[in-house]
């Protein structure tokens, strides 16, 4: 293995910007994606679900390696360990750690004790002991908006998925386990695969088109002509985000797919929803008959529009 090349971040998206620093780190040696955990225990901020939970991000990782055709090694260090140190010693600590060949940060990175080091410092620190640093510009989508998680979150509290695919560079997912829900759906003659604690975040309540897969499935189902699934492969659904305000008031926000073309149990199991497009508002209807009549319609809309298309 070439020398390492460190790309330094926050890393929390895995969007555009993220794999710009990897990409260049790719350019000085075998990269490495060094992130901190823990930063907002540390700092006393309040805990937000993640964009991108630790099964996404080994995927991603894979992606980038396939894109870059070089492997990409993860590196997590604990923000607490690292928070009360001066920028010489942190630059120390990444000397002795990695023997890097070259250092990768973007042009707004802040390093050392409460952010006392600029990059100014950290090109003056590595030139010190023979370590390239690249500094590398915030990378903008379309040329005017800056990529940023702050900014993908904000889509995503609109419900706005395709424009948060934009700055990932990938359709946004999320994964959770399978649980039983109150089996309205079945009912109805929609069965749905329900999910209310996810590893990511949730996008905003309503109805949207996914693909929805199973990573590493390992359970016997029954396909539509008897076929059977492989991992990852992937099933149209119609996806609901919300409190089902139809049923009640006070309800826990959680998801509920119901996969075209899919048959099966797959409570205790888990499954991938990749987002596609946000279709509409979730609404409150007045009885069961109204409801059932809604979801037949965003079926047929997701089929006419998607079903053709991967």
């Amino acid at each position: 293995m070439t020398a390492p090349a460190i790309a330094i971040g926050k890393f929390d998206a895995l969007h555009k910007g993220h794999f710009a620093l990897v990409q260049a780190a790719a350019q000085y040696g075998t990269p490495v994606v060094l992130h901190f955990s823990g930063m907002a225990e540390a700092l006393g901020w309040p805990v937000r679900k993640p964009l991108c939970g630790e099964d996404e991000r080994l995927d991603v990782y894979q992606i980038w390696s396939e894109a870059l055709t070089r492997r990409v090694h993860p590196c997590c260090f604990p923000f607490a360990a690292v928070r009360d140190l001066s920028p010489e010693q942190f630059v120390d600590v990444l000397q002795q750690r990695f023997e890097p060949a070259a250092i990768v940060v973007g042009e707004d990175f802040r390093f050392g004790c409460k952010r006392s080091g600029s990059v100014e410092d950290l090109q003056r620190l590595c030139a010190a002991v023979g370590i390239h640093t690249h500094i590398h510009r915030l990378v903008k989508e379309d040329d005017s908006e800056i990529i940023s998680s702050s900014r993908i979150r904000s889509f995503l509290a609109a419900g706005a998925v395709v424009d948060a695919a934009h700055m990932l560079g990938r359709p946004y997912a999320i994964r959770g386990m399978v649980c039983a829900g109150d089996g309205r759906g079945r009912g109805m003659g929609f069965p749905t695969a329900n999910i209310t604690e996810p590893e990511e975040l949730f996008p905003a309540q309503g109805v949207y088109a996914a693909w929805a897969s199973f990573p590493e499935i390992d359970f016997i189902t029954e396909m539509v002509e008897e076929q059977q699934p492989v991992p990852n492969e992937r099933f149209l659904a119609a996806v609901n985000i919300g409190s089902q305000p139809s049923i009640g008031s006070n309800r826990m926000v959680s998801c509920e797919a119901h996969l075209l073309d899919w048959q099966g149990n797959a409570y205790g199991k888990n499954l991938r929803l990749e987002f596609i497009e946000r279709i509409r508002d979730e609404q409150q209807f007045a009885h069961a008959e109204a409801v059932s009549v809604q979801i037949q319609k965003d079926i047929t809309a997701i089929r006419r529009q998607y079903v053709t298309s991967e």
